[in-house]
């Protein structure tokens, strides 16, 4: 496993479970590309931030390797600033942290926290942030 199969993994777990108000073509990884309709549906993105790693094994020249990774994966609700709709995007946000609260399957990928932000709104939208912490060992 490396760290391009994190977002895969996640993008997969989320578009298996993806709540209703949500579309499948509103669903993109950050570097796709969200349609300028932000303002009138709801829409979500993927957003990878990987963290520190540390070396778990010892030894020397040609021994095989193991590091820890960690980050953590932003899922960020967009919906219309329209009345009502902050509740929705926090709800959605919420659906969301629960897609990987208790999920052991996806190992060696471990989810080791979800916490769901409220950011507010931004003149045409309000944002939510799902933030899910992984770990996972690498070996190479």
């Amino acid at each position: 496993m490396n760290l391009a199969d994190v977002s895969n993994i996640v993008y997969n777990r989320v578009l298996a479970g993806l709540p209703a108000e949500i579309e499948t073509d509103r669903f993109v990884i950050a570097s796709g590309d969200l349609e300028a309709d932000t303002t009138e549906k709801p829409g979500l993105i993927l957003t990878h931030n990987p963290g520190p790693w540390t070396i778990t094994t010892l030894g020397g020249e040609g021994v095989c390797r193991r590091r820890k990774r960690t980050g953590n994966v932003f899922l960020q609700v967009r919906t219309p600033a329209e009345y009502g709709m902050d509740t929705l995007s926090v709800d959605i946000g919420d659906r969301l942290g629960r897609l990987f609260e208790g999920v052991w399957q996806d190992r060696p990928l471990l989810y080791t926290g979800i916490d769901v932000r409220y950011q507010g709104r931004d003149n045409a939208w309000f944002l939510t942030n799902t933030v899910i912490t992984y770990e996972f060992e690498e070996v190479y």
